[in-house]
């Protein structure tokens, strides 16, 4: 007599197998989730330290910059309004400046309603 093949799909054939696998398939899938990193993977690394410290260090080295090499970006910078970065800085007494001058056209504003409740009267 010809024997049936055993199937992949058939159920557990005794509660013993299933209490060896079920364990085994969440201690699997523990693993994998605790050594996914926790973060995005492809956002750059931070160094160690607090903020405010790095904050220091960037502003720092841009400080430096400016002492070593001047205002280079105000030589021939563009702006997306087709203005020279000259246009609205200058550098007086060494530092750099804005330049202060009424914008023509005027600039579009957004209103947006606000409710009585929580505005301020004006006028």
């Amino acid at each position: 007599m010809a024997t049936k093949a055993p199937s992949c799909s058939t159920r557990f054939r005794s509660p013993a197998s299933a209490v060896w696998f079920l364990p085994a398939a969440v201690f699997i899938l523990l693993l994998l989730l605790l050594g996914r990193p926790t973060m995005d993977p492809y956002a750059p690394a931070t160094p160690p330290g607090p903020v405010s410290s790095r904050r220091a260090d960037l502003y720092g080295r841009m400080t430096r910059d400016l002492d070593e090499r001047g205002a280079a970006f105000l030589k021939g910078g563009e702006t997306s309004q087709s203005l020279t970065l000259s246009d609205l800085f200058e550098v007086r007494d060494g530092a750099v400046v804005p330049r202060l001058k009424a914008v023509d056209p005027p600039v579009r504003a957004n209103v947006l309603y606000l409710d009585p409740v929580f505005a301020a009267e004006i006028a």
